[in-house]
């Protein structure tokens, strides 16, 4: 078997960003639409281990390490110049670090956290952490150790260091003070150390596509569960057009925490938010609250312009099309970089009081 991956790899070089980048999206997909079958495997597997703490340490963990991996992928692939050795230098010749994958990479997961163990470490398998140089171990040291940080177990968080020292050759106490915060990993180069060779890889630039309404409502509800304190005052439930996403927003209103907002919903509205307790947010509550409040008022447009197309009394339609301008304009200054916060915040208090029901009821 080992023979078979290493010759896969070795006719595949180089790996490109987008081939990484898929790979990373495949493991965070298997982990959030399998997280509830890992928790009952687990379980099994324990005698007996709450469903909770095998999302909250091995799942969340492992999808935070591989989402912090593709977005500073490109960063880390990026070459580094070098001066030429004398007198090549003088010849026109030019030297580059470029950072490749390592190859295949064995990963062994102790009992205790069979989850977390294997894809934490594989965020940097996947995205191919250098750990050949000292600069290269340090640094992904240190891009692991700001995955975990913020880990919530004490025990846990310190069992996920230990790995990462071991895995980096660093000293524990060097990668605790980092996870502290009290230094960083700083690399240091060791004087006549090879480094690693292979071609530049391509890096994928292309912009990333406005989510659409369900991924918007989906960003929204996983602010609330991760950022609850920046987003809650400004959600309304009418800016949930899908019934399921509106009865996970109100169950997450009424709880004061996400377990007892799950122990209180529906099954269907319990899995719905198990999945979002997993996958971290990606953007920022300004966003959030644009995106929804644009797909919400366009909604609202639709039907009012419906209703207009009926009415035969001209005050009857002076009111409609006074309203229509109005939204139309607020539409606009979404666009607009200094107005679209405050643009989004009339459009949510209208809508709170004028607006629609469920798209899907």
């Amino acid at each position: 078997i080992l023979a078979a991956q290493k010759a896969s790899f070795t006719a595949a070089m180089p790996e490109s960003l987008a081939v990484r980048t898929d790979r990373i999206d495949r493991a965070i997909a298997l982990l959030v639409d399998n997280a509830e079958d890992f928790a009952k495997a687990v379980s099994e597997d324990f005698g007996h281990r709450s469903r909770e703490q095998t999302l909250m340490t091995d799942i969340m963990p492992s999808v935070s390490a591989l989402k912090h991996a593709k977005k500073h992928m490109a960063a880390w692939s990026k070459g580094e110049k070098r001066k030429p050795t004398f007198p090549l230098g003088l010849l026109g010749a030019k030297a580059e670090v470029v950072y490749q994958p390592k190859g295949v990479v064995g990963i062994v997961a102790p009992w205790n956290f069979p989850v977390g163990m294997v894809f934490v470490p594989m965020a940097g398998v996947l995205a191919a952490g250098n750990l050949r140089t000292p600069e290269g171990r340090a640094r992904t040291a240190q891009t692991a150790v700001d995955a975990v940080r913020e880990h919530p177990s004490d025990l846990v968080r310190d069992q996920y260091l230990m790995t990462i020292a071991d895995r980096c050759h660093l000293d524990p106490d060097q990668v605790r003070a980092a996870a502290r915060g009290a230094a960083r990993m700083a690399p240091t180069r060791v004087a006549n150390q090879p480094e690693p060779r292979g071609a530049m890889m391509p890096v994928d630039h292309a912009p990333r596509r406005r989510p659409m309404r369900e991924n918007a409502e989906d960003e929204a509800l996983r602010l609330l569960v991760h950022r609850r304190s920046e987003i809650i005052d400004r959600l309304e439930s009418v800016l949930f057009a899908s019934l399921e996403r509106r009865d996970a927003y109100e169950a997450l209103v009424a709880a004061d925490d996400l377990h007892r907002a799950i122990a209180d919903a529906s099954p269907d509205t319990a899995a719905l938010l198990t999945r979002l307790a997993v996958d971290e947010p990606d953007g920022d509550p300004d966003q959030a609250i644009v995106d929804l409040s644009r797909y919400a008022t366009s909604r609202v447009l639709d039907q009012l312009r419906r209703e207009a197309s009926s009415v035969r009394e001209p005050q009857d339609l002076r009111a409609y099309s006074e309203v229509i301008d109005w939204l139309r304009h607020r539409l606009a200054e979404l666009d607009d970089a200094d107005e679209r916060t405050s643009a989004a915040a009339l459009l949510v208090a209208w809508l709170a009081e004028n607006g629609e029901g469920p798209a899907d009821d």
